[in-house]
């Protein structure tokens, strides 16, 4: 798998890591933004990477693909009709399941 592979440790890279630990740090919000293949996911791996390695902890990333279909039922989640009728169920969606289980 191609997230695997090592991240090039660039000064550039380093620097743009340390700047991403840093705000993650101190509880302030990141948005990674840039043209398709500029680094970004690698970025973010990377860190959560180190993060998980320096901790201890078995949380890992979890990469959504949002497009054009996505929807906050995707993200949070939705109650679900089950097999008894007037019955609902809650399905947790991608996002909340990852903030139960402590991923990244």
């Amino acid at each position: 798998d191609s997230d695997d592979a090592p991240l090039v440790l660039t000064r550039t890279t380093e620097a743009n890591l340390q700047r991403l630990a840093s705000a993650l740090a101190h509880g302030r919000p990141v948005l990674l933004e840039g043209p398709p293949g500029s680094g970004k996911t690698a970025l973010a791996a990377e860190l959560a990477r180190a993060a998980r390695q320096s901790s201890g902890s078995p949380a890992r990333l979890v990469r959504i693909h949002f497009d054009d279909q996505m929807d906050a039922k995707t993200l949070f989640g939705a109650y679900t009709c089950t097999d008894t009728p007037g019955e609902f169920a809650w399905q947790p969606g991608a996002l909340t399941q990852a903030v139960v289980r402590g991923d990244w």
